[in-house]
């Protein structure tokens, strides 16, 4: 009876992790909000659409103001929140550091397979991200703070097909945004799963999450690893 009741639990905790891009959290209060809009956009690979994040001219000639009035319309899903390595505070450096700092982040509702070929011509804003904890995020300097939020934007490259950019927007007035950090996307090449979806992992941590053997390094990982979302290549990672 023991063993049964083991095997059904495992089984049930490997369903949860299957799959690129399924969600390991229940989803969060802003992606309920959206749930039945993202369900009905959500689009095959490959199928033109309008994408709610596009970009109407280049990011540089951006305003605060207009920033801020784009992204606050927006509607978000697919969030996770994870603890994240610091930096720049006590406790966040050296070999066995005492202190992370906790990150969400989202995916802009039905935008779930963005690829090298539908992408608008000035780009479009993918991710957001907040700094919920009390210091500086490590890997793409992301700052704690009320007022900040951080939106990582996917643009056109030549070379490499994808790239992205990080735009801090400092919220209230005077409102003002800044480029923050710069990188190329990987697509993973794992199946496709509608459903915007955004988190920190890398492919691999996305392909091997799949047992629970892994479980403890796949959560291990999340803590330096790279922005991650749903795209059209199954899932991308937003790597320097």
């Amino acid at each position: 009876m023991q063993a049964t009741s083991l095997k059904h639990q495992l089984l049930f905790i490997a369903a949860l992790l299957a799959g690129c891009g399924r969600s390991d959290r229940a989803p969060s209060a802003d992606s309920s909000r959206a749930g039945a809009t993202a369900r009905s956009l959500s689009a095959a690979p490959g199928r033109a659409r309008a994408y709610p994040g596009a970009l109407t001219k280049p990011i540089d000639d951006y305003s605060g103001d207009e920033l801020y009035e784009l992204t606050r319309n927006l509607h978000y899903a697919g969030s996770h929140e994870r603890q994240r390595v610091c930096r720049n505070a006590p406790g966040c450096e050296g070999t066995a550091p005492t202190q992370r700092t906790l990150v969400q982040v989202s995916a802009v509702a039905t935008q779930d397979s963005l690829g090298v070929g539908d992408v608008p011509t000035y780009g479009v804003v993918y991710l957001r991200a907040i700094n919920r904890g009390n210091a500086e995020e490590a890997r793409y300097g992301l700052r704690p703070g009320k007022s900040l939020r951080y939106y990582m934007i996917v643009q056109r490259d030549s070379a490499n097909g994808l790239r992205w950019r990080l735009e801090e927007l400092e919220t209230t007035s005077p409102r003002r945004h800044a480029q923050v950090a710069v990188g190329r996307i990987n697509g993973c090449g794992h199946p496709w799963t509608p459903g915007a979806r955004a988190d920190f992992k890398t492919c691999a941590d996305a392909e091997r999450s799949d047992t629970v053997v892994t479980l403890p390094l796949t959560l291990r990982a999340a803590v330096d690893a790279p922005m991650w979302i749903a795209c059209e290549m199954g899932c991308c990672e937003f790597v320097q």
